[in-house]
């Protein structure tokens, strides 16, 4: 599960899975593994890989249907797409109410606060400079791996997202 150690949190660059020796198989580290024996929410017939769904869910009562409906092990919330940080704990109590896991899509600079803040959960997503052109340039406080493949949320007041406005002037429409 997440650390939360010294107010860190597993980011997805430190989830080690890896490709076995030429067998095809996956493995995830023990930290964010399921027991072999928890095969709920996976694919009918399919190896028991929790499958994550959610990222493109707008409302907790989505969030309720997919549980209901057993479709998934590990919910991809978006406080951006749910419309803000109350509806996003309201689905992590949800998911948290039947023992799931939450592992937010996105949004790293947001999500860090709110992975933090929940029991459940499980790892956050992390977009550094490689893969993502505006990073280090949108906020004044970029969100970086510390060394140990971890992050920690901003030591600042609100959640850290300030604005760099003079970096962002050349994509000003009006």
């Amino acid at each position: 599960m997440t650390s939360l150690r010294n107010n860190t949190v597993t980011s997805a660059v430190s989830l080690s899975i890896r490709a076995l020796g030429g067998s095809g198989a996956i493995e995830g580290s023990p930290e964010t593994s399921r027991a072999p024996a928890d095969t709920r929410n996976t694919a009918a017939g399919s190896p028991p890989i929790p499958i994550a769904t959610g990222e493109n869910e707008y409302t907790r009562y989505g969030f309720r249907d997919l549980i209901k409906h057993d479709a998934a092990a590990i919910f991809n919330p978006d406080a951006k797409v749910l419309g803000g940080v109350t509806e996003f704990m309201k689905v992590a109590a949800l998911v948290q109410s039947v023992d799931l896991d939450i592992a937010p899509h996105g949004s790293q600079d947001i999500h860090v606060h709110l992975v933090a803040a929940i029991s459940n959960g499980l790892i956050l997503e992390f977009y550094r400079d490689t893969v993502d052109p505006m990073w280090g340039r949108v906020y004044h406080n970029t969100l970086t791996l510390n060394a140990d493949g971890t992050v920690s949320p901003p030591n600042v007041p609100g959640i850290g997202a300030d604005p760099n406005f003079a970096s962002l002037e050349e994509f000003r429409i009006a």
